[in-house]
């Protein structure tokens, strides 16, 4: 039953504690300026009647709910952070650890070679291992697709792991604003504590190419395959 409902609190979990923290952001910079309850007027006023009249646990549940919507929207997954990095002239984020990058060229390698020798025609083997290796690269989710049916028990750590990873970085990033809204609205000591968030950032785009790096032993070792491998066997 646990290992059903895992993979749904997953999914949960990430939007649920990134809109917590986004809340907590909120709430540092305009709590002074919420009146108390007896001096509250119009629609705050309301507020706190109808959390009065609902009672605490059903209050506690539409701030759950609040902060997890805001999190969903506010949601960031580590892949996207990798290819925001790439963006920049001074990174270079490989999708894959260089061990496993190393592991995916010697296996593409010998596909190129093998059709080398085959086709006699004297193609560019450096330079064809170098396209395949890039259209492995943008067919990362169908080697998902592809692993999630034929090696289950793979698919689940894969999941696992980027999910972790997600999670690591979409906390990050909202814990970014509760630590800057410190430094400026109340010490700006505060703003040395932005190595937290950006440290969890760093984890969690490393947490994810852990995950990549499964997907490549698992073609590697043959427990999935690539299509644009067997495009490129299959072509004249």
């Amino acid at each position: 039953m646990l290992t059903q409902l895992l993979p749904g609190l997953r999914d949960f979990r990430t939007p649920l504690v990134a809109g917590y923290i986004w809340l907590v952001a909120v709430w540092l910079a305009v709590h002074e300026r919420i009146p108390a309850r007896e001096s509250a007027r119009g629609l705050i006023k309301d507020v706190y009647a109808l959390a009065d009249s609902v009672g605490r646990p059903a209050a506690l549940a539409a701030v759950s709910l609040g902060a997890y919507l805001v999190g969903a929207v506010m949601e960031v997954q580590a892949g996207s952070v990798i290819k925001a990095a790439n963006s920049l002239p001074f990174i270079n984020l490989g999708w894959v650890s260089n061990s496993a990058a190393a592991d995916l060229r010697d296996y593409v390698s010998t596909a190129v070679k093998g059709k080398a020798q085959a086709a006699a025609d004297g193609r560019n083997v450096d330079a064809d291992t170098t396209r395949l290796m890039n259209e492995i690269a943008a067919e990362r989710d169908q080697l998902v697709l592809r692993i999630r049916h034929s090696t289950l028990a793979k698919y689940e750590e894969f999941a696992r792991t980027s999910a972790e990873a997600d999670f690591r970085v979409s906390a990050g990033i909202a814990l970014l604003a509760p630590v800057l809204v410190l430094g400026l609205c109340y010490d700006p000591a505060a703003i040395a504590l932005l190595v937290l968030p950006l440290w969890l950032i760093i984890k969690g785009c490393m947490r994810l190419r852990d995950a990549n790096d499964g997907l490549v032993q698992a073609l590697t070792i043959s427990e999935t395959s690539s299509g644009a491998v067997q495009r490129y066997s299959a072509s004249s």
